[in-house]
């Protein structure tokens, strides 16, 4: 369970780390170079891409479903990193409608074993914490895959131009992020993306009152 808890500690940092690189030190706006952003990010998602594994496999029993999640992790990884680059959308658009899917499901996988374990057992509180806070910030993730994925058939509903797999991804990381932070959708963004920012919003807001509820159960 120690090993447990740091690694939960871990990922959240990492987690963290890739939201500040990727949302603010790597925006268009930002004045620090490429050089310095993309390495960063580069070994964050690395490191990310290990604890996600880890902490999946500390949850998980079966020895393939470890294998399997492993190779999942690794080759998203490597898909993304080929597709969320400086490149034109159309180069790579096969390689994308496999990358986000993919990330999607990685995602998606680690947060059900999080949120299962929380409400299936009774942990101490900063286990609980940092299971929670994990899982709190999943939530952006996971649908900003999903947004990736259906704005690679339509970039024009993100309300901007997009021209390369880079710009569409921190663009709907950017819509993402904003919903679970509680700031309203973007102008010019399509009615289909919107809506789902609605069910991302309802989800992340019944997410707070579950866990809470736990905690205070846990307390009790």
């Amino acid at each position: 369970m120690q090993r447990q808890k740091r690694y939960l500690a871990y990922l959240l940092v990492l987690q963290a780390l890739a939201l500040i690189i990727g949302s603010v030190m790597a925006h268009p706006d930002s004045t620090i170079p490429t050089m310095i952003t993309l390495p960063l990010m580069i070994v964050d998602l690395l490191l990310l891409q290990f604890l996600l594994y880890r902490v999946t496999a500390g949850y998980a029993r079966a020895r393939w479903f470890k294998i399997f999640y492993a190779v999942l992790c690794i080759t998203q990884f490597v898909l993304n990193s080929f597709v969320n680059v400086e490149v034109p959308l159309a180069e790579n658009y096969v390689l994308a409608n496999i990358a986000y899917p993919l990330g999607a499901v990685v995602y998606a996988t680690i947060f059900y074993f999080i949120i299962k374990d929380m409400f299936a057992n009774k942990h101490e509180t900063t286990y609980s914490l940092l299971a929670a806070s994990n899982a709190y910030l999943l939530i952006s993730i996971f649908f900003g895959c999903v947004y990736s994925e259906i704005a690679l058939h339509n970039p024009g509903m993100l309300g901007v131009e997009i021209l390369t797999g880079q710009d569409l991804v921190q663009r709907t990381f950017e819509i993402s992020n904003y919903v679970v932070a509680g700031f309203d959708v973007q102008e010019g963004v399509g009615g289909m993306i919107k809506n789902l920012a609605v069910v991302e919003a309802y989800i992340a807001n019944l997410y707070i009152i579950f866990v809470v509820g736990k905690l205070m159960t846990n307390e009790k």
